[in-house]
């Protein structure tokens, strides 16, 4: 038979003090945002017939029962792609990655780029270095080198202090 999730009728009570609409969202920015995420890297949902695996390690200390024998091989190529993509984020920011001076943008695009993350959120935005480099000292990092970047930007490179 049927058996009842453990907790069902809290869970239900729950949603509906919040609404279907605003339950929803709760549950897919849950389930998008970190139950995805482990899903992936810990195979956490994995249950008895896979054990424990890992969706960009189709090998030993993880179950490989998850992935046939041919599909490996595309795991591999998957993780290269996946690897390939994050270096290219990285390397935009890093070559655009945008500050304010003294509170001015170092461009007309960093302004445009700017107003469009603030229309969407009021935290969002370009920072100024001077707060950047203050809430890095806070935390323990000290500044090593401002590398001109192009498009008026600026990489600033900080170690942490022992």
């Amino acid at each position: 038979g049927v058996t009842e999730k453990v907790g069902g009728e809290k869970e239900l009570h729950f949603s509906n003090s919040l609404g279907k609409k605003n339950y929803g969202i709760l549950q897919l920015v849950l389930h998008l945002i970190f139950g995805w995420p482990a899903y992936l890297l810990t195979g956490s949902t994995g249950g008895i017939k896979y054990g424990t695996s890992n969706h960009f390690w189709p090998i030993k200390p993880f179950s490989k029962a998850l992935w046939p024998s041919v599909w490996v091989k595309k795991v591999w190529i998957s993780d290269i792609g996946v690897v390939l993509t994050l270096v290219g984020i990285f390397c935009l920011v890093f070559k655009y990655g945008p500050f304010k001076i003294f509170n001015k943008h170092t461009s007309e695009s960093n302004y445009f780029f700017d107003n469009s993350l603030k229309m969407q959120n009021d935290l969002w935005g370009i920072k100024n270095l001077e707060e950047v480099c203050y809430e890095s000292k806070k935390n323990g990092f000290s500044q090593e080198d401002i590398i001109r970047m192009p498009a008026n930007n600026y990489s600033i490179i900080y170690r942490k202090v022992s």
